[in-house]
């Protein structure tokens, strides 16, 4: 008699402990399955946000179309790795500088345009180490614009900045015989340099030493000091870098 009562007692204790482990191992289990799904779909949130994230994107002029114009929208024709703001995955750019536009290749295989957007705003070209930024600056007539712009130096938040442009030019015919047509063409222009100084907006740099003191009236006597003492270029890239970090010391 005792002994069966030794059985049962035990046999109760046995199925407590064994219920209580299947609750716990239930509980962790469940934990773990939404944790690693909530990370499958961060992840995959992360990794498919250029193409699904929302912001619009649209298919890029056609190759043919380029074709049969002269020269090329593109500094570089290929696509390269780049590194997209918070997304994590590298992609494959590439840059269209006369549309100001990154261009890239969907997993589908076509080629499709980033918006204009934050989450696009910082990319980087990581084999050239190339860094574009879209952002708001005013140019030389004081037109307000914005666009990407090419992060060329920066020192305790100044930064020389530098745009590449290609425009283009439709075909023209000639209407007499003292005029020659002459067919669509994409053309390279200068590079284009601006400033961000301290707490002012983003402004594309004269091309005169005297435009820049007028720029800078607070630094007048020092500029004129360094302009005498310095040979400087204002259309060379270098020499920009080297009058900005005068300008921040």
């Amino acid at each position: 008699m005792v002994k069966i009562e030794i059985l049962n007692t035990f046999s109760l204790l046995l199925n407590f402990i064994n219920e209580t482990i299947m609750k716990k191992l239930i509980l962790l289990l469940t934990v773990v399955f939404f944790s690693v799904l909530g990370y499958g779909q961060e992840s995959t949130n992360r990794l498919k946000s250029m193409e699904d994230s929302g912001v619009n994107l649209y298919q890029a002029r056609s190759k043919s179309k380029i074709a049969t114009i002269n020269g090329s929208p593109y500094i570089i024709k290929i696509f390269t790795h780049a590194k997209v703001g918070t997304i994590i995955q590298n992609a494959l750019l590439r840059y269209n500088a006369c549309d100001d536009e990154f261009e890239f290749i969907s997993s589908k295989g076509d080629t499709l345009v980033l918006s204009k957007s934050d989450d696009y705003a910082d990319i980087t070209l990581t084999s050239m180490k190339t860094r574009y930024q879209l952002v708001n600056f005013i140019e030389k007539n004081g037109k307000r614009n914005s666009g990407y712009l090419i992060n060329s130096f920066e020192k305790d938040g100044n930064i020389l900045y530098k745009r590449q442009k290609i425009n283009y030019y439709p075909a023209t015919v000639a209407k007499s015989s003292y005029e020659t047509s002459s067919p669509a063409r994409y053309s390279e222009v200068k590079t284009i340099f601006f400033i961000k100084y301290k707490d002012n907006e983003i402004t594309e740099l004269p091309s005169s030493k005297k435009g820049i003191l007028k720029l800078y009236p607070d630094k007048k006597t020092e500029l004129e000091t360094y302009f005498k003492q310095n040979d400087i270029d204002l259309e060379k890239e270098q020499d920009l870098i080297q009058l900005l970090d005068f300008l921040v010391k």
